[in-house]
């Protein structure tokens, strides 16, 4: 989650806040100040903490080091690296289902398209078979006319011919009603496989989509913790930075404390030797 930017504090803001943290009895800390002024850079607060506590030497408290235990650490390495193998082991499962579903899509649409040219080839199996019957039809009309023209001798050859016409017309028409039929079914089964082809596409190109967006939030949730493991490293570095000026200064008071003694020391003796009778220089 991205830190919410505040406005520059100032010395009257972070006194006034030092001054209400002290009545309530709480530590006044650069940690506590951060915290109850809601965020603010440690550079400023240390430069105001310094002026505010010249200003009330009462409220001078040690700061302890914020140290993180590597116990901590460990057990937050460790969290990241399970969290980063179960998300690409995760990913990598589903890369594999799509891929089987993509398999398995186009091998049923591969299976479609032979399915169509079967059907493609059986109607023009019948088309031509229709052809022949129109042929054949042609023909037998043909000999018809030639049979009248012959005389009333082949009268009933003709009609016998006429009843083979008709009955083959009847065929005919049988024939076109169930190529009709057939050519109907395969356009509706044509159709059919091709919505189906067309469904399966779009619920592979959702798979992969799908799959995409879990890199994508994979990727975001690698860059959240980097940035939070950035923001933790360098506390720690300006935690180390102003312990160290700490204890700089600390030992420099100590220095100037023996200093003071020793000089305390050297003056409370040459008053012995001046307050002792009969030794003067």
């Amino acid at each position: 989650m991205a830190r919410v930017q505040r406005q520059a504090i100032d010395q009257d803001e972070f006194n006034e806040t030092a001054d209400r943290l002290r009545a309530e009895g709480k530590k006044v800390s650069a940690v506590t100040m951060r915290q109850a002024l809601g965020g603010g850079s440690y550079d400023t607060i240390y430069k105001y903490l310094g002026m505010w506590e010249a200003r009330t030497p009462s409220a001078l408290v040690k700061v302890e080091p914020q140290v993180i235990p590597a116990s901590v650490q460990a057990g937050f390495a460790n969290a990241w690296r399970l969290a980063r193998e179960e998300a690409a082991a995760e990913i990598q499962a589903i890369k594999d289902k799509c891929a089987e579903e993509v398999d398995a899509v186009l091998a049923q649409f591969h299976g479609a398209l032979e399915a169509i040219a079967q059907i493609e080839s059986e109607r023009k199996a019948e088309v031509k078979e229709l052809e022949e019957l129109t042929v054949r039809l042609a023909q037998l009309q043909s000999e018809v006319s030639a049979a009248k023209e012959a005389g009333a001798g082949y009268k009933a050859t003709a009609e016998q011919l006429r009843a083979q016409v008709f009955r083959l017309e009847k065929d005919l028409e049988h024939e076109r009603k169930q190529a009709k039929e057939a050519a109907e079914r395969h356009y509706e089964e044509k159709a059919e496989l091709t919505s189906k082809v067309e469904l399966w596409t779009e619920q592979a190109r959702l798979s992969r989509e799908h799959s995409e967006k879990l890199d994508s939030d994979c990727r975001t949730q690698r860059e959240k913790i980097r940035g939070l493991v950035s923001e933790r490293e360098q506390d720690q570095s300006e935690n180390k930075a102003k312990t160290a000026e700490r204890d700089a200064a600390i030992k420099e008071a100590a220095q100037l404390k023996g200093k003071v003694e020793g000089l305390e020391q050297q003056v409370e003796q040459l008053l012995e030797r001046l307050t002792k009778p009969g030794k003067t220089k």
